[in-house]
């Protein structure tokens, strides 16, 4: 509560966002009930923008092209991923103001 109120007061923007994972990663995920229900719970809290980019390279052809590991992005994963959160959340001026 003290953080939305915080917030709040301060006009500031709270965005929570989930990074992308392999397939194996998701997979891993979605059979960890305790995890599948923390993730549900976050999705409907209503005080920050949430968004889930767990899945945007879900594909096992892409696994060894932008992943180091199973969640971690290397260069080329990690500069896709950026420019897609530029974009869709409207981070063109970040930092800038």
């Amino acid at each position: 509560q003290k953080i939305e109120d915080f917030c709040k007061k301060h006009k500031i923007r709270l965005i929570l966002l989930i990074p992308p994972f392999s397939k194996v990663y998701n997979n891993n995920i979605k059979n960890d009930t305790i995890v599948s229900n923390d993730l549900e719970h976050i999705k409907n809290t209503t005080f920050f923008e949430f968004y889930d980019y767990s899945k945007i390279f879900d594909n096992e052809r892409f696994d060894s092209i932008h992943f180091i590991d199973g969640g971690h992005l290397n260069k080329i994963g990690s500069n896709l991923f950026t420019c897609k959160i530029k974009q869709e959340l409207n981070l063109n001026s970040f930092g800038k103001e």
